[in-house]
């Protein structure tokens, strides 16, 4: 019988895709939901519990994903400020709530927006899959080969993580990414795909790397409970918002 892991990845994954089938404004609703999530798990997990700014980012979320990329940015700025305005008028000032605060929307919100922007404005037609699949892939292949074959460990900080699982991961995330060319996507080189692999998976396990770290830091095992057997959102999501910065990085400038 399948553990409650496998099956809350199955279903997740499944809302997922069907979203993106579907497309739109459910999609749009979809990523707003999943950014204001993973927002509030990182703020939980970093102790901000202002909640007039939650309110506050949830307004500036809203209001991104239905603007031009020039004007998201923008209004990062003015939630910035605005954000540390009213820690300034705070008795005593609180500037570590400013930090937390400001901290998690740009950490989350922009990776978020820029996914969407690949779905949405990306002229390579499921180019979008590739931090997906290469992310999970990435970690799925190298928490199985690190289970069964791991026996380096490399660091404190996530003391389940060895050399063998992350070598695994990233030829995992290779063969399972080059599988998704051969059958989706059309418009890309298989050496654009190789460096964008390599790369992808490195970035993607810095991603899981930099979750561990702040999670260990805040003496807590998962940024939440939303899917059984992964911790929150935010926990399978970290690694695909690293290698999407990184897809949309090479997607534009080269």
């Amino acid at each position: 019988m399948m553990n409650k892991r496998v099956v809350s990845a199955i279903v997740g994954i499944v809302l997922l895709f069907l979203l993106l089938y579907i497309g739109g404004l459910p999609l749009r609703i979809g990523f707003i939901m999943l950014t204001l999530l993973c927002m509030m798990e990182l703020k939980g997990t970093l102790g901000s519990s202002f909640r007039f700014d939650d309110f506050l980012s949830a307004i500036f979320v809203v209001l991104s994903y239905f603007l031009p990329w020039d004007l998201a940015m923008a209004l990062g700025f003015v939630y910035l400020v605005i954000s540390l305005g009213l820690s300034l008028m705070m008795s005593p000032m609180d500037l570590q709530r400013t930090y937390i605060n400001s901290f998690s929307y740009f950490f989350v919100f922009f990776p978020f927006l820029l996914l969407y922007r690949l779905i949405a404005f990306s002229p390579i037609k499921y180019l979008y899959i590739l931090p997906l699949i290469l992310a999970w892939g990435n970690d799925t292949v190298a928490y199985y080969v690190g289970t069964y074959f791991g026996k380096t460990h490399y660091t404190t900080i996530s003391p389940k993580k060895t050399v063998e699982g992350a070598l695994g991961g990233l030829i995992g995330g290779l063969i399972i990414i080059a599988v998704a060319k051969a059958i989706f996507i059309k418009d890309i080189s298989f050496i654009t795909l190789i460096i964008y692999g390599v790369l992808g998976g490195i970035f993607a396990q810095a991603g899981d790397f930099f979750g561990s770290y702040i999670k260990r830091s805040a003496g807590v095992k998962d940024f939440g409970v939303l899917m059984p057997g992964h911790g929150g959102m935010l926990d399978r999501f970290i690694s695909v918002m690293f290698a999407t910065v990184l897809l949309y990085l090479m997607h534009n400038f080269f």
